[in-house]
């Protein structure tokens, strides 16, 4: 049966602190989530075998720590409290166990549960568990995820109940598209590129055509405008044949060739709709909100930037942005497989490689580096290449298409934070 819930809906700090308990525990927590009853309701237990020692705790505590596990004394609630701040906060005594959720009412509530005779069980059988030194003050630790005020049915979680935006769609939901739509969204794109190319200049217009420009030709007359249509209707149909067939290229030829990032996004930003009255009112709200945002000058995004202005960021804006794409796309290529990250480096695997040991972390820290340093060298030299590789070798779209909703700014301690928001969202 289908999940109803996604980990990429959850609270921006519940996850926050998800990842932070994965990342020192060497895990994804979202692999671990797993539907159970718990007081008949249905929750989210992190299926994974924390585990402890009473000993790490015995300095914080006068009671005798034993007592207050098996008979849960006043001071249990502190017991939980540090155990919950070492897996999901600061370590220090800090643990918010309660988060709201960003865009609908309701909360989730991190609940933790701790027993020893797991642990008891599992050390008289002789099994190692985490590798925790098996006494008599270990004890298993059980983490559920609670929702408040709302089931796991909520729209919040479901995308079966969901509005899916285009920009959630992969490049075999766009060529599912009815072909109706299809012509529809190419024409629109058209319409944007062909208003790109003949503003910058008009001649260009035959550069699309592939003919020579009339001799005497006078942009002014009416021909012109016939001359117009049939440049839109060859793209149109060009691109209809790229989304068809390669959509990678298809991409490219809307951010390249015909500078129509800006619409892209904006496309990207809308509900999916199977009424086609519905998806040619969307498509003309594009173009027209194209038009309106430069006749008002709204707050620029970073899409819709172009590969000048990209070269022209700051040094530590570039080697940010690399950085974070870098981080992201080595994710994506060790999370196949991790033997993949030779690849990345061009060398050959060591006999016997352990890829827990941490040398691997050094050669992960390696690799990513590299990768980074080869994006700010195209980010510099070869845009077109630089969006290839993001697309293409590192799988990095969803990265992409967040980061270029973002709001260009000046500060770059806001530009990490969205950076480090974006990895967050979509790692």
């Amino acid at each position: 049966m289908k999940k109803k819930w996604s980990f990429n809906k959850f609270p921006k700090s519940l996850k926050k602190v998800l990842n932070h308990a994965g990342y020192c525990y060497d895990i994804k927590v979202k692999d671990f989530l797993k539907e159970v009853k718990k007081n008949d309701q249905t929750v989210l237990k992190i299926d994974y075998d924390f585990a402890s020692n009473l000993d790490a705790y015995r300095d914080l505590f006068d009671e005798d720590l034993e007592k207050v596990v098996n008979e849960k004394t006043s001071e249990y609630p502190k017991f939980i409290n540090w155990i919950g701040s070492h897996l999901f906060g600061d370590n220090m005594g800090t643990f918010d166990n309660v988060h709201e959720n960003d865009n609908y009412d309701g909360k989730w509530e991190i609940l933790i549960e701790i027993s020893m005779e797991n642990f008891k069980e599992a050390a008289a059988q002789g099994i190692d568990v985490l590798n925790f030194v098996k006494t008599a003050g270990g004890f298993n630790i059980e983490v559920y995820l609670i929702p408040i005020g709302f089931s796991l049915d909520h729209p919040l979680l479901g995308k079966s109940s969901k509005t899916i935006t285009y920009g959630e769609l992969s490049s075999k939901d766009f060529k599912k598209l009815g072909d109706d739509f299809k012509e529809a969204l190419c024409s629109s794109i058209a319409v944007a590129g062909i208003e790109n190319i003949i503003g910058k200049s008009e001649s260009d217009v035959w550069l699309i055509l592939g003919e020579n420009e009339p001799e005497g030709y006078d942009y002014e007359s009416e021909r012109h405008w016939e001359v117009i249509e049939r440049a839109t209707h060859f793209l149109t149909y060009n691109l209809l044949e790229s989304l068809n067939n390669d959509f990678q290229f298809f991409k490219e030829q809307i951010e390249g060739t015909l500078g129509c990032g800006a619409f892209w996004m904006n496309f990207c930003n809308l509900d999916q709709t199977k009424d086609i009255k519905k998806f040619s009112k969307g498509l003309q709200k594009v173009l027209e909100g194209k038009s309106s945002k430069i006749a008002f000058k709204d707050p620029i995004t970073y899409g819709e930037l172009s590969s000048k202005d990209f070269k022209k960021l700051g040094d530590d804006f570039k080697e940010a942005l690399c950085s974070s794409i870098a981080v992201a796309g080595i994710e994506n290529i060790i999370g196949k497989s991790g033997s993949d990250v030779w690849l990345i480096l061009e060398e050959d695997e060591p006999e016997g490689y352990d890829y827990e040991s941490e040398k691997h972390y050094e050669v992960i820290e390696r690799a990513t580096n590299l990768l980074s340093n080869t994006l700010l060298k195209s980010l510099n030299d070869d845009f077109k290449f630089f969006k290839k590789q993001i697309g293409g070798t590192l799988g990095c779209d969803s990265f992409w298409l967040n980061f270029c909703d973002f709001q260009q700014t000046n500060d770059i301690n806001e530009f990490n934070e969205i950076l480090q928001n974006i990895l967050e969202e979509v790692t």
